[in-house]
C-alpha cells in the first residue's frame, strides 16, 4: 500500500514538472560537483536561476555559478521547483558553494525586466 502511494506521489509531483520547456540559456553548461571551484562565494551577486528540467535535468531549483549551473539551497523561502516552466529569472545572492549545491546565505528574487 505504501508503495502505491509513493507511485502516485512521484507521478503527481511529475505531472507539474514542463518538461516541455526549452532551455533559456542552451550554451551555459550545467555543473558537476568538481567542475565548479569549491570555494566560489558570492556577495550580492546577480545571477541567473532556472529549473533543472529546463536544463535536461530533474525539477529541482538551479542557479548559476561561475558560468555554471548549479543545485540551490540554503536560505531561498522557495518550493523545489519554484522556477519550474519560467524563463529569463534572475536573484540576487549571497552564499557559497559547497558539496556542489550552492548554499545561499540570502536569496531574493528580482523582477523580470
Amino acid at each position: 500500500m505504501l508503495r502505491v502511494i509513493c507511485l502516485a506521489l512521484f507521478a503527481t509531483v511529475a505531472a507539474g514538472c514542463r518538461n516541455d520547456v526549452a532551455p533559456s540559456h542552451p550554451t551555459t553548461a550545467v555543473a558537476r560537483a568538481t567542475s565548479v571551484s569549491a570555494t566560489a562565494t558570492t556577495d550580492g551577486q546577480v545571477h541567473r536561476v532556472a529549473c533543472g528540467c529546463a536544463l535536461g535535468l530533474a525539477c529541482q531549483n538551479m542557479i548559476e555559478v561561475e558560468g555554471k549551473y548549479v543545485p540551490l539551497t540554503g536560505e531561498t523561502s522557495l518550493g523545489d521547483m519554484a522556477f519550474c516552466g519560467q524563463e529569463g529569472l534572475t536573484a540576487k545572492a549571497d552564499g557559497e558553494l559547497r558539496d556542489g549545491k550552492f548554499v545561499a546565505r540570502s536569496f531574493t528574487l528580482l523582477p523580470r525586466k
